[in-house]
């Protein structure tokens, strides 16, 4: 049922999530992806991590000057060192619900960051790609 079809019944519209798009990227911008640096504006994380755990990163970004987020990046230790990193998204849009409900939870109304869904030919499942803006107000961590 569309909202116009709905005006007038006495529901309220006082939430508008912000539509989550899916975007084929190529091997040569997952590989950018893939070699992005970690610190004050960009983090990769495994889809395994626990979501109010995510958000401690979103609020840090938020409460600073904003920031990158992919969360569906496997990082392993290799030789001397090296990061060795593997795109691992979710199985599906709908295995990320608890993530972005945490998200929502943090930012009302979807203010301070957007989202999209990643996919890439021969790469397993959609990595989820945050953009933190920076907050005017104060954006406290759930846990």
């Amino acid at each position: 049922m569309s909202e116009a079809a709905l005006h007038g019944t006495g529901v309220v519209f006082d939430t508008i999530r912000p539509v989550v798009t899916i975007s084929e990227i190529s091997a040569a911008q997952r590989d950018i992806v893939l070699a992005l640096p970690e610190g004050h504006f960009h983090d990769l994380k495994a889809k395994d991590i626990a979501p109010t755990k995510l958000t401690r990163t979103l609020a840090a970004f938020a409460n600073a000057s904003g920031g990158e987020v992919y969360v569906g990046i496997d990082e392993t230790a290799g030789p001397a060192g090296a990061k060795i990193r593997k795109w691992r998204g979710f199985g599906d849009a709908e295995e990320a619900n608890g993530h972005l409900q945490a998200f929502e939870q943090v930012f009302p109304l979807g203010s301070y960051y957007a989202a999209a869904f990643l996919s890439c030919a021969g790469e397993t499942g959609l990595v989820l790609q945050l953009q933190v803006f920076k907050s005017k107000d104060i954006c406290k961590a759930l846990d």
